[in-house]
């Protein structure tokens, strides 16, 4: 009888891939899908519903890219806050963040006087930073460094955010 030497079941180079992808996976679900929902959703081609339905989530995503994503869904956490100046806020707790710019936190802003939604992110950055960021149709803005990770400062971030975009408008 032959002895069979072992083989690793992967690679450096395949654990190296399987890393990287699961950082395009993580980045997708943060930076292109929810926002692709909030497209759909000013369409009037989804209900706000579909902001907390994740396991629509992943059907669609494993659908349309043809394979399973590598996405720890059992930790992405959805928070829905007490309305605040006319505004509903929906907050996304994702897997600890790897690398930049993956997002710790996103928040839906559904603003009821002006009709709008916003989506803010606090993201992983250059030295373990966190830098606060927001999409709307076209654009990606950054509004610089957080005071921190923590969920209770991005919460305060987004308030102070709402009260500006207020006065802004004289509202």
């Amino acid at each position: 009888m032959k002895n069979f030497k072992m083989q690793p079941l992967n690679t450096k180079e395949e654990e190296e891939e399987i890393e990287y992808q699961k950082h395009l996976d993580r980045c997708h679900i943060e930076q292109v899908h929810i926002p692709a929902l909030i497209t759909a959703i000013n369409a009037d081609l989804l209900s706000t519903g579909e902001l907390f339905d994740i396991e629509c989530w992943k059907s669609v995503v494993n659908k349309y890219n043809n394979r399973e994503f590598y996405f720890e869904w059992d930790k992405l956490c959805i928070l829905q806050l007490p309305s605040y100046e006319e505004c509903r806020i929906i907050i996304y707790k994702f897997p600890k963040p790897v690398k930049m710019p993956e997002v710790k936190y996103a928040a839906i802003v559904i603003d009821n006087i002006f009709n709008a939604i916003y989506y803010y992110t606090l993201e992983l950055s250059i030295g373990n930073a966190w830098v606060l960021c927001g999409r709307d149709k076209e654009h990606q803005f950054n509004y610089g460094e957080a005071k921190s990770g923590e969920l209770k400062d991005f919460i305060l971030w987004l308030k102070k955010n709402i009260k500006r975009n207020r006065e802004q408008f004289n509202i």
